[in-house]
């Protein structure tokens, strides 16, 4: 299944983005079966909050086993150096 979330000309600075809530619903009601992976061309573009940014990649998305490219840096949320990475970037 592909699909596209897009959260148009909201602001990433607060979670409460519809686009973002459909797709963490969506993961959560496939259990992860229905993604290989999430691209992203920003992490940015997940949330600003370093915070809000790793729980939404290492612990929401990774929680079922959906890992997240940043297609910015072609880095894997599944790379060895990747929270590093991804602090250094988000």
């Amino acid at each position: 299944m592909e699909a596209v979330y897009v959260d148009a000309a909201l602001s990433g600075s607060h979670k409460q983005r519809p686009q973002l809530i459909r797709l963490l619903d969506d993961v959560a009601r496939s259990k992860g079966q229905a993604f290989d992976c999430l691209l992203v061309d920003d992490l940015s573009r997940l949330s600003r909050d370093l915070y809000d940014m790793g729980r939404i990649v290492f612990q929401d998305l990774a929680g079922f086993n959906v890992p997240v490219i940043d297609v910015m840096t072609n880095t894997s949320s599944s790379a060895p150096n990747a929270r590093q990475l991804f602090a250094a970037v988000g």
